[in-house]
């Protein structure tokens, strides 16, 4: 098909070679047989493009992807200002805590209005951060609540006299239930 010129409505052809080879080896040493197909596609060249591409793109799916490092540390956005704190959370024996979800509730702007609640999980060293937290808040100080299973901890922090960051630690204590 010949496309004529400014005629939008004409396909401009398509041609698509395939080459298959095939090892016809009887075990005296006979070569290959390559077979060739010549395709031409007229209206359908969208429709092979298409193909081609998913076919493509399956194949790049197809390939591994890197483990994810279990020592990077998680960081919260709250983007709400430009204070950060850090935290560390242990067991009462010390060992850090994997997976011990901290939140912390905030209340900042005129008069409280705006309220923002964030929660991040450790890392395997016990490790998390927040950051974008507002120099001023209602009441002064945040509040963080740690827990993992039954055990519990908390730590509080004060964004306007240390709002360029601090490390801090979270101790988890087992509950006690109620008899």
């Amino acid at each position: 098909m010949v496309p004529t010129k400014g005629d939008p409505n004409q396909a401009t052809p398509i041609s698509l070679e395939l080459r298959f080879e095939y090892d016809v080896g009887d075990g005296r040493g006979s070569g290959k047989m390559v077979m060739i197909r010549n395709m031409r596609f007229g209206k359908y060249r969208l429709f092979v493009a298409g193909i081609v591409a998913l076919a493509s793109g399956i194949s790049c799916l197809a390939q591994s992807e890197p483990a994810p490092n279990p020592h990077e540390i998680p960081v919260m956005d709250g983007q709400a200002g430009p204070c950060w704190v850090a935290f560390t959370v242990t067991d009462i024996n010390g060992a850090p805590v994997y997976d011990a979800r901290i939140r912390v509730h905030i209340e900042y702007g005129f008069a409280g209005v705006r309220r923002l609640d964030l929660e991040a999980a450790t890392n395997i060293d016990g490790k998390t951060q927040f950051k974008g937290l507002p120099k001023k808040v209602k009441g002064q100080l945040l509040y963080f609540n740690a827990s993992r299973g039954k055990a519990e901890g908390s730590a509080t922090y004060d964004p306007q006299k240390n709002c360029g960051g601090e490390n801090d630690s979270i101790v988890l204590v087992e509950k006690q239930g109620a008899p």
